[in-house]
């Protein structure tokens, strides 16, 4: 596994591109957020989860995020929904699941028909320990440095990588995946990207679009 993970980092450095800003936020100059389309539905555009050291904090409540070293686990953000180190994603002591949906739009309509009722605690997958990158500063030697940190493995996978070929292909799964919160809350979301069209599709810049709160 370790093998394969090196693989993977080894031809994402060897391909990896100039950063170009493409707009401003609070917290870092490569993100640029969205204006919500109504008081229910926003999205973020290109954020910058590309540094192995760092996982980004998405805090859907007042669409903010702050980035934290990985080391930093006793003092992270407050009211965070999801977080994102590249591609892995975990939650707030929450759960996901992928639902069959492709479009915020089509998850409500079936709500709002009873077509799609929500679904029950134990569909849900909770995190589960796991390894990550998180330090390719001696990559070229064959060394890469891990850590152990909450993955969840059902919103993990909104992007498919085929690493069958170097560099690997990555797929978004075009999936709207529910997170349940601690408190109970459930949010939707759907991830719409992973490259920064600004900056010569450089990969590792996420987009998303997301409902907080979702109703049933």
């Amino acid at each position: 596994m370790k093998k394969m993970k090196f693989l993977c980092c080894l031809a994402l450095a060897l391909v990896a591109v100039p950063v170009v800003t493409c707009s401003c936020g609070d917290d870092d100059d490569d993100v640029l957020v969205i204006d919500p389309v109504d008081t229910t539905t926003g999205s973020f555009a290109f954020v910058n989860t590309n540094d192995y050291t760092q996982w980004v904090y998405f805090n859907l409540k007042d669409e903010s995020y702050t980035s934290r070293l990985y080391s930093e686990k006793d003092s992270l953000p407050e009211d965070w929904v999801f977080a994102l180190h590249r591609y892995d994603c975990k939650t707030n002591s929450g759960a996901a699941l992928e639902t069959p949906y492709t479009s915020l739009a089509a998850l409500t309509s079936a709500i709002s028909s009873g077509e799609y009722t929500c679904p029950p605690d134990e569909a849900f997958a909770e995190d589960e320990e796991a390894e990550i990158v998180v330090d390719m500063t001696d990559m070229m030697n064959g060394n890469v440095g891990y850590d152990t940190d909450q993955l969840n493995p059902a919103l993990s996978q909104w992007i498919v990588e085929d690493i069958s070929q170097m560099p690997p292909i990555y797929t978004l799964s075009g999936k709207v995946y529910l997170i349940r919160m601690a408190d109970g809350t459930l949010v939707a979301v759907l991830f719409t990207g992973y490259t920064n069209p600004y900056s010569n599709d450089a990969k590792g810049y996420i987009s998303f679009q997301y409902l907080y709160p979702i109703t049933f």
